[in-house]
């Protein structure tokens, strides 16, 4: 009976050992686990900060295209301004272009009264020159 007892507690004491040894096995891998486990975590962290950086990085870009096109929206508004501007100017230009034209046709008109009148003060001196000599050619009134 010793023996059986012994034996029985033998049994018992090597499959608790076995189940010791396969408790002990389940926590090493679990410890494992937990050890992989952590260091992903840990990457998964390190990369959340990277793309943290890389939004604040989009963030102040995107802010700096919003400025952008604020200028580039001004820098449009001053455009079409002087576009206005010039199209007034080019108005301006033209009507000046036909004030210069119709002085130039007035003082053509005019130069041709003067040439007339030159004319007419030509015949007139050449009439007087005529009267002139009758004047000569009558005795007595010669100056």
């Amino acid at each position: 009976m010793r023996y059986r007892l012994a034996a029985a507690f033998a049994l018992v004491a090597c499959s608790g050992c076995s189940l010791i040894n396969r408790v002990d096995t389940a926590l090493e891998r679990l410890g494992i686990a937990n050890a992989q486990l952590a260091e992903a975590n840990q990457r998964i962290a390190e990369a959340n900060q990277r793309i943290a950086a890389a939004d604040q990085t989009i963030i102040k870009s995107n802010e700096m295209i919003g400025a952008a096109n604020q200028t580039i929206d001004r820098s449009n508004a001053t455009i079409v301004q002087s576009n206005a501007t010039i199209e007034k100017s080019n108005d301006t230009i033209v009507n000046s272009n036909r004030m210069i034209e119709n002085s130039n046709k007035m003082i053509g008109a005019a130069n041709q009264g003067i040439e007339r009148s030159n004319g007419l003060i030509g015949e007139a001196n050449k009439k007087l020159d005529v009267i002139d000599k009758t004047i000569q050619k009558i005795p007595g009134l010669r100056p």
